[in-house]
């Protein structure tokens, strides 16, 4: 059970990171991005 909530949190912080992650590029033009 509790390596269940475990890997839900890990989940949910991986989620998190990522659309931020997105978040972040959706504010950078792509330009900066494909040179990075």
């Amino acid at each position: 059970m509790f390596l269940l909530i475990q890997w839900a949190w890990e989940l949910s912080k991986l989620q998190l990171r990522f659309s931020t992650h997105i978040d972040i590029l959706s504010h950078i033009p792509p330009t900066i991005v494909l040179t990075i």
